[in-house]
């Protein structure tokens, strides 16, 4: 079938049920987004088929081949459809269906905008207040924020998580850079406290102690055998005398034998020549004897005296040396001391390089992580605040709010055409367990005066059909939506005469300056349109 609707007027579209008068109305909904009003699939099984739209705009055409595969083809109005092979806005239909759907609404807004059915004009009336407002949330897009949301709180639960990371990092590294300065102030401490050493004073004085210790080594030395040589010099007399006193020995007894008259041995006589030479060899020998015994007893005495005297010098070089030696061991202490110290100073000094490179380096990334916790705290405060217009506290409200407020006025310049100038209608936000997630609706002159529950069917109708009229409205302008085919599928039915009149007069109205295409299958209201309308007929 094809139907060729005019760009203003009405098209009435008649016929029994199941005729496929709303096919028409679907032939839209697949060819543009795939997918029916309804939910359920175009397509007879094992069946190729394709639905073909033709707007002011665009050139669309989507089909399936008897396996069930799909295709999309299309196009800005006027250009070719297809160009070698290949589709003109992508060479795969999910290509294709992305390409098209960055140029259009979504299916919702259009579904809101510009189709009303029987079923959907008691939708926002009859809705709880609760779903009333996720109703306006879908239509006006506001809804869309909450995957928006969800993602945002991740993100925010992400920084939260890294900002306590961060901080607990900083507080490890505030304690070691405090240990690491501490250890630096102590180093500096000892380094300022112990006093300079000069290793090379100690290294003179045990230079010169060691050459004082040598000198009075050698003057010991020297008096010791300058003492023993007095004792060589006394064992000398000693045996100048012993051999004295032998010699003097010898010669007196030679003496007393030549003193006798004959030789003992041989009996020959001993002359007085003989006698008197032994005499005076006696005489010389004794002499020479008490010389030798005077001599000794003299030096002797001599040397007995220097002796003394040497040990007594001696004794104190003695002392003298091992003064200078405990000089030298002292100095040698000292020196070990000294270097024993600079070792320390030369440790502590490194200690304290060491604490100057950690502070440097722990101070740096000190400041790195003061840099990112300023970045997570701004982050945080970002996403605190975005959370706070995404959030149904937040902007969401507000919009929400003044669209009520746009929602009955417009509504109500509906209400008065179709139901009477008696009927007003109220949109108004209220608190439920602390948020203002709920809408109420309420419907002045309406049921006796008792509300839109209280109402009748026809009067219930006629809420039905502002209301929605009101909602399409809202919703083309929050999207920027273009004026365009305005589909009822059976919205006007079960309508009473005065309404069904009202209804007409806001058909026309409407068909002014768009077209307006009337599925139904009332005869009332087929009566009271076909004299102002293109009727299509379908058996």
């Amino acid at each position: 079938r094809c139907l060729d609707l005019p760009a203003k007027g009405i098209v009435l579209i008649t016929g029994p049920n199941g005729s496929g008068k709303s096919t028409f109305i679907e032939a839209v909904a697949v060819a543009f987004w795939g997918s029916t009003l309804r939910g359920m699939t175009p397509w007879r099984t094992n069946v190729p088929g394709s639905v073909e739209v033709l707007t002011d705009a665009f050139h669309v055409r989507r089909g399936v081949d008897k396996a069930g595969k799909s295709n999309l083809v299309w196009n800005e109005a006027g250009k070719p459809l297809a160009r070698s092979g290949k589709d003109a806005k992508g060479d795969t239909p999910a290509k294709a269906q992305a390409a098209l759907e960055r140029c259009i609404t979504t299916q919702d807004v259009w579904a809101w905008s510009c189709v009303l059915s029987n079923l959907d004009t008691s939708t926002f009336s009859a809705s709880t207040d609760a779903t009333r407002r996720q109703l306006l949330e879908s239509m006006m897009s506001l809804a869309s924020t909450d995957e928006e949301l969800a993602l945002l709180r991740k993100e925010l639960a992400g920084w939260r998580t890294e900002l306590a990371t961060v901080e607990g990092r900083r507080a490890v590294l505030v304690t070691r850079l405090a240990a690491e300065r501490l250890r630096q102030q102590e180093a500096e401490s000892y380094v300022d406290s112990s006093a300079s050493i000069n290793l090379a004073d100690l290294t003179d004085q045990g230079r010169r102690a060691a050459e004082a210790l040598k000198a009075a080594s050698a003057a010991v030395a020297a008096a010791r055998a300058s003492i023993e040589r007095m004792g060589q010099g006394i064992a000398g007399l000693q045996a100048q005398a012993a051999a004295a006193t032998a010699s003097a020995s010898a010669v007196e007894q030679r003496y007393r034998l030549c003193s006798r008259a004959e030789c003992p041995t041989c009996g020959q006589p001993i002359g007085e020549e003989l006698a008197r030479t032994a005499g005076e060899e006696l005489s010389r020998a004794l002499r020479a004897k008490q010389t030798a015994a005077a001599q000794l007893a003299e030096e002797r005495a001599r040397v007995t005296a220097e002796q003394a005297a040497k040990r007594a010098e001696l004794t104190e070089l003695v002392r003298i040396e091992d003064t200078r030696r405990g000089e030298l061991e002292e100095c040698r202490r000292k020196y070990m001391a000294a270097q024993g110290e600079e070792s320390r100073r030369a440790r502590v000094a490194e200690v304290k390089a060491q604490a100057a490179t950690t502070i440097a380096t722990l101070e740096l990334e000190v400041a790195e992580v003061d840099k990112r916790l300023v970045d997570l705290r701004r982050f945080i405060a970002r996403d605190e605040y975005v959370e706070t217009l995404l959030s149904p506290k937040g902007v969401r409200a507000r919009v929400l709010a003044g669209t009520l407020t746009s929602i009955s006025e417009v509504a109500n310049g509906w209400l008065s055409k179709i139901a009477g100038p008696t009927f007003r209608l109220g949109l108004r936000p209220y608190s439920d367990r602390g948020n203002k997630n709920s809408i109420s609706l309420d419907i002045r002159g309406a049921g006796g005066g008792h509300g839109y529950k209280a109402s009748s069917g026809g009067e219930r109708k006629r809420i039905d059909l502002a209301m929605m009229l009101a909602l399409g409205d809202i919703s083309r302008q929050a999207h920027g939506a273009k004026t365009s085919t305005l589909f009822f599928d059976e919205a006007f039915d079960s309508l009473d005469v005065d309404g069904r009149l009202r209804c007409v007069q806001v058909l026309k109205e409407l068909a002014q300056d768009r077209c307006v295409v009337v599925v139904s299958h009332d005869d009332r209201l087929i009566k009271a349109l076909e004299s102002s309308c293109q009727r299509v007929h379908l058996e």
